[in-house]
């Protein structure tokens, strides 16, 4: 209910009674809030409406405002019947926060001393107190009996005639709770409103994209893999013309394998409005693929968004809508530990009658889990903590102890569970399923898509080690072209047996290599640095498990070679090549790929000034080495050789022409560290594939003065003569 953290309590001004707090006191942590609602009644006493009193106050000047407000039933002269009226009245414009404290404290009291019980809201805080009590404690004040505040600290109260103990056990378990569910809201993107209008706005482009995209699919504009292509891929504009096309994605809802896939292609995706754009043409929510539900992978996505885009249109159904194994989406939740989606759930209403296929209940996920929002609302309904797993003897306080949580044991036992709770000597027994056995299928020949299926992690290992013993090749992709390892990174999932993350280290062992060669002539290890995005964690997860860091792609790069060639200026940067360095520490600069190109050569080939700078605090670079067109790295740094040194596939060097001043710097200071033994000099007095020397070629295109001055100091200047060119006369 709330989010701000305990703050010390504000000064007190001095008074009749000691410590109490003055009419000049401003809440340190909130500017608003509210009574609790009660019924409005007519003469006869029917209710008509609600009514409460609001305070907020000016966050520049500091003074508060009070309105007394309603919502009430009353006749409407147009349509001849009843229409909800709210009235606000103003009942303080410029006043303090003592003065709004006092008058809504009345008005509850009031208000109950006519009978009257407070309204129920949809969703309660049931934080065990009145709102203004409750916002008092976290101010660290208490009010007294007679209605006055005073300021707490430390447990230590000024005036502690004026509280009983049952006041002072009701701010102890208020602040523990608001500690134990305090969380920051993640801000939502809502989807695009007006698509009509977006989509004229880009008609041109939009319908030319659409169009090339109906001929690739030979104009069958209800292809999957159009719809997929487009919901996964597309600008969500083209998924909006393809829809005014006629194209109905709910004829999918006859092939749940489709209509989960396409759902988990929206869902994936980092915007919201290719969901919402599904959602708006009524494509169900409640379908299973893999053993998940749409809701799961949001989730295990933590995609905040798209929650709020199914929720806002079937939050009471798909908050209750189970995958395979019965864990529900709360449950989902608390064991990926989010408290904001937990949340976002849980104001859609709970079913705390479920049960998964293991017999456990929403309260001993939660105690498993140590998640406390989820003890409490479990609590709120006023259930028992005592409740037993199905078919076991066996309570929340069993799965406490087994996991020995002794803060979760005392929190139970300090709300009632019975001590005597059996213990759990054998974690098996806790997970047997409260159905009847089913007889275990024979395992399938391994096959990558097993990584998207609903099988555990054990049935897939045995599968995989049958298969490398046949001499199988487990470096492979699937239909969508993606690793072992990206398969299992990307099938994170809640419960442990089938976490494929789990199974990396499993599959490393029986062959799986993030430094192989896949079918596409890639290896993870290059595609990991590929994207337009660089997850350190994915890196640092699979960097262990590679037996050859400096093997190459078909194309010779390794790692190194594949993260400076990435065009994202986002991921090239010097800081990552350091990371990756640091991360892969047997990395080695000197190594070539199939153009010739070191790192060293490569960073400057592409003007990498910082990431030379890297490599200059490393090893020794090699400067014997040549590219496959026969340049010097020289020869790239301080010539036109440069620019014919093309690199396929890298727009960016294609525009740079020439290394920069930057670049000739670090290379000259790398040159310096280069031993005495004649080396450089022939390096730099060969014969380039044009006949010309380094120095001549310098020399030739007019290179600064001050940079020729530089290489002087390793006496390349005084190099052999050019030969002059023979010319035979004809017969």
């Amino acid at each position: 209910m709330f989010n701000d953290d305990a703050k010390p309590p504000a000064k007190a001004e001095s008074s009749p009674l000691v410590n109490e707090v003055g009419a000049e006191f401003r809440p340190l942590q909130g500017g608003f809030f509210r009574t609790l609602e009660y019924p409005e009644v007519d003469a006869t006493g029917q209710p008509t409406g609600k009514c409460w009193l609001e305070a907020a106050a000016d966050p520049k000047t500091g003074d508060w405002v009070l309105w007394q407000k309603s919502i009430r039933m009353a006749d409407d002269m147009l349509t001849g019947g009843k229409s909800s009226v709210m009235s606000s009245k103003m009942l303080f414009e410029k006043t303090n926060f003592v003065n709004c404290y006092d008058q809504m404290t009345t008005f509850e009291q009031s208000q109950q001393s006519l009978g009257m019980e407070p309204l129920p809201n949809k969703t309660p805080a049931k934080l065990g107190g009145e709102y203004f009590r409750q916002f008092a404690w976290r101010e660290n004040l208490m009010m007294s009996r007679s209605g006055r505040l005073y300021p707490v600290a430390d447990n230590k109260i000024n005036a502690a005639n004026f509280f009983d103990a049952k006041d002072l056990a009701d701010r102890e378990a208020y602040l523990e709770r608001l500690r134990a569910e305090q969380f920051v809201p993640v801000p939502i993107q809502l989807p695009q409103s007006d698509w009509k209008k977006c989509y004229e706005d880009r008609k041109e482009l939009t319908d030319q994209r659409l169009n090339h995209l109906y001929s690739r699919f030979k104009g069958d504009k209800d292809n999957f893999d159009l719809a997929l292509q487009i919901v996964g891929n597309e600008v969500p504009e083209v998924l909006y013309a393809h829809m005014q096309n006629g194209f109905n994605p709910k004829i999918y809802e006859t092939d749940p394998p489709k209509h989960f896939a396409l759902l988990k292609a929206a869902i994936e995706r980092s915007g919201v409005d290719s969901l919402d754009l599904l959602s708006d043409a009524g494509l169900s929510f409640q379908v299973r693929g893999d053993g998940q539900t749409p809701l799961e992978v949001a989730l295990q996505q933590h995609h905040y968004s798209h929650l709020h885009v199914m929720l806002s249109r079937d939050g009471a159904q798909l908050a209750k809508y189970a995958d395979a194994s019965g864990v529900s989406p709360p449950v989902c939740a608390m064991m990926l530990q989010d408290n904001q989606a937990f949340r976002m759930i849980y104001l859609e209403g709970l079913d705390y009658d479920a049960v998964d296929s293991s017999g456990w209940a929403l309260l001993h996920h939660a105690v498993a889990q140590n998640f406390m929002r989820g003890v409490y609302a479990w609590m709120d309904e006023g259930l028992s903590v005592d409740a037993p797993i199905k078919g076991t003897e066996f309570t929340a306080l069993s799965i406490a102890r087994h996991n020995g949580a002794q803060s979760m044991v005392d929190f139970l036992l300090k709300h009632g569970a019975n001590p005597k709770a059996p213990e759990i000597k054998d974690a098996e027994v806790i997970l047997k399923q409260s159905s009847p056995e089913v007889v275990k299928a024979p395992v399938p020949d391994f096959d990558i898509n097993m990584l998207s299926s609903a099988m555990t992690n054990d049935a897939i290992a045995e599968s995989a080690k049958a298969f490398i013993a046949k001499g199988g090749n487990i470096n492979d992709t699937d239909s969508k072209n993606l690793s072992v390892f990206e398969l299992c990174w990307k099938n994170k999932k809640p419960k442990p047996e089938l976490d494929r993350r789990a199974l990396m280290v499993t599959l490393a062992g029986f062959g799986a290599d993030p430094s192989a060669q896949l079918p596409d002539g890639t290896t993870a290890l290059t595609r990991a640095v590929s994207g337009t995005a660089l997850d350190m964690d994915y890196l640092k997860a699979i960097a262990p498990l590679a037996t050859d860091v400096n093997a190459g792609d078909a194309k010779g790069n390794n790692i190194l070679h594949a993260l400076q060639l990435n065009n994202s200026e986002q991921v090239g940067l010097s800081a990552q090549v350091e990371a990756v360095m640091k991360l892969f520490p047997a990395l080695d600069i000197n190594v070539q790929n199939k153009q010739g190109l070191s790192n060293v050569g490569l960073a400057i080939r592409l003007d990498r000034s910082q990431t030379l700078k890297l490599f200059q605090a490393g090893p020794p670079a090699d400067w014997t080495q040549t590219t496959a067109a026969g340049w010097s790295y020289l020869d790239l740094a301080f010539t036109k050789a440069c620019a014919k040194e093309r690199i396929e596939g890298s727009p960016k060097a294609a525009r740079i022409v020439a290394a920069g001043e930057k670049v000739r710097n670090v290379v000259l200071d790398m040159l310096e560290q280069v031993p005495t033994d004649g080396t450089l000099n022939a390096v730099i007095n060969r014969r380039r594939p044009d006949d010309e020397t380094l120095p001549e070629a310098m020399t030739a295109e007019g290179a600064p003065e001050e940079l020729i001055n530089r290489l002087k100091k390793f006496d390349v200047l005084k190099g052999p003569v050019k030969k002059p060119k023979i010319t035979i006369a004809p017969p």
